[in-house]
């Protein structure tokens, strides 16, 4: 069990890596929500730089790297995504700024073939000025009074012209709110489980003592109990769907047998919000299919039985765990791990 939950640390290492690099303590514990663009700019604000022709956003890297990416940090973990944010500031030259990220980096310079990644420190070439277009809300950014900031072909970089409303040079500036991770629920608050590593515990709708646990020989529906690992599952991303694994064993849910027969190695799970859902809740159905058709959903049965079920019915619902709680042998004195239940 130790080795698994150091390898579970590991895991999850990065999110503290990219928080002990943001300059900024309103990160910790927040989620990021995407507002609407900015018509006018301020310093001292966080946004996302959005471009709506290619459907990407600006996004600092691991090595001070630059890029974009298609996928939208809204709804998720803010210093697990600190490289999306991005801060005006003063430069001492006026319409001229520099962009701040969130891990506390200077976006760089930008030419014709590449962007210069980002640097720890500002330097005069790295003042960025900003033009609108017709209407507002829409931006030119322009590089060392040079190139013009452009997402093309999945990379950034600059142009030599400013380019039209509606194209590749056109950016948004999305305000950016945070909200308490306290404060969600239902959809929100599945979405965020769903879009980061995670530590987990599945419970049956049908009969709340009953949790998703591996004995050690299957996987089985055990009664509730906040003092064991065999509950407890390491929930990460897999292509377009996810993989669990145990946290006692170390071996991953899998199919096999109706789910009953975990496996030493990865297994992609595909995971969905219930359609019978309410407005407040949180339930989901996880299956073996992408499209999750047939019988093919996991159900934990009142008798603690694994059993198939017809799909899109409400199931599981999800208990996040907060990761530095989580420690092997807990004795006198140290609590079952705090967790925020859907």
């Amino acid at each position: 069990m130790k080795k698994l939950l150091t390898s579970i640390m590991m895991l999850l290492a990065p999110c503290f890596c990219l928080t002990s690099q943001a300059q900024t303590s309103e990160l910790a514990g927040k989620i990021i929500s995407v507002g609407s663009a900015a018509t006018e700019l301020e310093t001292g604000v966080w946004y996302v730089l959005y471009n709506a022709a290619t459907t990407s956003y600006a996004l600092e890297g691991p090595g001070n790297t630059l890029g974009v990416t298609t996928q939208s940090p809204n709804g998720t973990d803010a210093q697990a995504n600190a490289g999306y944010l991005v801060m005006l500031e003063e430069t001492g030259s006026s319409n001229k700024y520099y962009l701040k990220s969130g891990l506390g980096n200077y976006y760089c310079n930008v030419t014709t073939s590449k962007n210069n990644g980002t640097a720890a420190e500002p330097l005069s070439k790295y003042a960025f000025a900003f033009g609108s277009f017709t209407t507002p809300g829409h931006w030119s950014i322009k590089s060392n009074n040079l190139y013009f900031l452009q997402s093309t072909n999945g990379t950034l970089k600059g142009a030599s012209s400013k380019g039209s409303e509606g194209s590749d040079r056109d950016w948004a500036f999305r305000q950016v709110t945070f909200t308490d991770l306290s404060d969600l629920s239902g959809t929100a608050y599945v979405n965020y489980v769903l879009s980061n590593t995670n530590i987990v515990r599945l419970t049956s709708r049908r009969n709340s003592n009953v949790r998703l646990a591996d004995n050690g020989t299957n996987t089985v529906g055990s009664p509730k109990n906040d003092n064991t690992f065999e509950q407890v599952w390491l929930l990460s991303k897999s292509g377009s769907g996810y993989t669990l694994r145990n946290a006692n064993t170390a071996r991953f849910l899998d199919d096999n047998n109706n789910f009953r027969d975990p496996s030493a190695s990865a297994t992609t799970i595909y995971i969905q919000l219930s359609p019978n859902n309410g407005a407040n809740d949180a339930y989901i159905n996880l299956s073996e299919k992408s499209d999750f058709s047939g019988l093919s959903c996991l159900n934990l049965g009142n008798d603690h039985t694994i059993q198939m079920v017809l799909s899109r019915r409400p199931r599981l619902r999800l208990e996040h765990l907060a990761c530095r709680e989580l420690h092997d042998g807990r004795g006198a004195g140290k609590p079952a791990c705090p967790k925020w239940t859907l």
